[in-house]
C-alpha cells in the first residue's frame, strides 16, 4: 500500500523543533540528518506511527484536508521526538513536549471534525486581524486615570 500524499516528509517536522536539528558545527539545519539526534530516518518512522494513528482516528482524509493532515502529523511526530529522544528533559520541563501535545491533540481533533463534516469544518490556516482605527486616536484608559490630565499622544503623534 503506497504512503498517502499527506505524508509530511522530516523537514516539516523539523519546523516544528529546529533546536532537534543541531549540526556537529554547532548551527542548525534545516532538516533532521544522518548525524543529528534523532536522525533523518528515526524521525520518518515517528512520522509513519504517528500518520498510521491519524489515518485509524480520522479515516480516509479527503484532498481538501491534505495540508491540515500533513500540519497534525508533523506535530505528533515532533512530540514522539521529544518524548522518544529527549525523555529527561521532559521530565524536567525543559521540552516543547507539553505544547506539543496540547496542540497535537487540538489539531487532531479538529481534523477529525473537519473530516466528518465533509471538509466543511475549521480549518488550521493562519488568521489575522488589525486593531479598529478608533484604538490608535482614542486609547483606552487605564481605571482610576484622568484621561483629561496632562497631554495626551496617539501612535500617530510618535512619528
Amino acid at each position: 500500500m503506497p504512503p498517502p500524499v499527506w505524508l509530511p516528509d522530516t523537514a516539516a517536522v523539523a519546523a516544528l523543533i529546529p533546536t532537534r536539528t543541531l549540526q556537529s558545527d554547532g548551527s542548525y539545519g534545516a532538516d533532521f540528518t544522518p548525524a543529528t539526534r534523532p536522525t533523518a530516518v528515526q524521525v520518518a518512522a515517528l512520522v509513519s506511527l504517528i500518520a498510521t494513528e491519524v489515518a485509524g482516528e480520522v479515516g480516509v482524509v479527503p484532498a481538501a484536508q491534505d495540508d491540515q493532515a500533513a500540519y497534525v502529523v508533523a506535530l505528533g511526530a515532533a512530540a514522539l521526538v521529544e518524548v522518544s529522544y529527549f525523555p529527561e528533559q521532559v521530565r524536567s520541563a525543559q521540552s516543547a513536549y507539553p505544547d506539543l501535545d496540547a496542540r497535537y491533540t487540538e489539531a487532531l481533533d479538529r481534523l477529525t471534525y473537519s473530516v466528518a463534516e465533509g471538509g466543511e469544518g475549521e480549518s488550521l490556516t493562519a488568521q489575522w486581524s488589525f486593531p479598529s482605527p478608533s484604538l490608535l486616536f482614542n486609547p483606552p484608559v487605564a481605571p482610576g486615570v484622568d484621561p483629561n490630565a496632562g497631554p495626551r499622544t496617539t501612535f500617530f503623534d510618535t512619528w
